[in-house]
């Protein structure tokens, strides 16, 4: 009897646990079971696609700063590369410029010596040791005005037009010889040498210049004591 009661009670719980299965196993409950699987494979793959597309976009963005920041800084480099070329001609210009005012002034300096006429670094001088310029102002200048043999005195030189001017002055040398130095000077520019007044004065207020030989004797004035009124 307990055997008969062992046998039908493993028989029934074998039976529950058969029911089970079969219920686990139907179909319905595995074909919902598919579906979740399927749904849960797509939403993997939506996310995933999600993913990828925002890892593209990021890429794509990264790429697009990276290209706008090499040309910004490829625009730096042209604009150095210009600028260092703008200053370079600028130089070249202005080399060009010192070396044109340069050589201008080089000629103006030999333009100044030949109407001179005279080469003042090989250590020439003006005629009658004038001021430096005199030729420039007079043209030729004669030189045969000679004090040998005058008294002390101002002379005015007709042969310059009366433009230049002597002074003579003898030296007694304890032997008795006299030895006259001749000083020679210039006249303003639009002045002459008025032998009569011993000095210069405008060109319209003097004597004739022809005349002054006539008034040399004026020399003999200086030494004589003043006359007392």
């Amino acid at each position: 009897m307990k055997g008969a009661l062992l046998v039908m009670g493993i028989s029934l719980v074998m039976g529950q646990q058969f029911q089970q299965v079969r219920q686990v196993s139907s179909p319905a409950v595995l074909l919902a079971s598919s579906g979740d699987f399927r749904q849960e494979r797509r939403d993997f793959q939506g996310n995933q696609f999600n993913n990828n597309f925002q890892e593209n976009n990021q890429a794509q963005n990264f790429r697009q700063v990276g290209f706008q920041n090499n040309q910004e800084r490829q625009f730096s480099l042209d604009s150095q590369r210009q600028l260092q070329q703008d200053n370079q001609n600028t130089q070249f210009r202005f080399n060009d410029f010192a070396q044109d005012r340069r050589q201008e002034f080089s000629n103006q300096q030999n333009l100044f010596r030949q109407a001179e006429g005279a080469q003042f670094l090989e250590g020439d001088f003006e005629p009658l040791n004038l001021p430096s310029g005199a030729s420039l102002l007079m043209g030729q200048i004669d030189t045969s005005f000679q004090c040998a043999d005058r008294p002390y005195g101002y002379y005015a030189d007709e042969r310059n037009d009366c433009r230049v001017f002597h002074v003579c002055n003898p030296y007694l040398f304890s032997d008795g010889r006299i030895e006259t130095h001749q000083y020679s000077f210039m006249c303003g520019e639009g002045r002459v040498f008025d032998q009569e007044k011993l000095t210069c004065v405008e060109e319209f207020a003097a004597i004739p210049c022809q005349e002054s030989s006539f008034h040399y004797s004026k020399n003999a004035e200086f030494g004589l004591p003043e006359e007392k009124f």
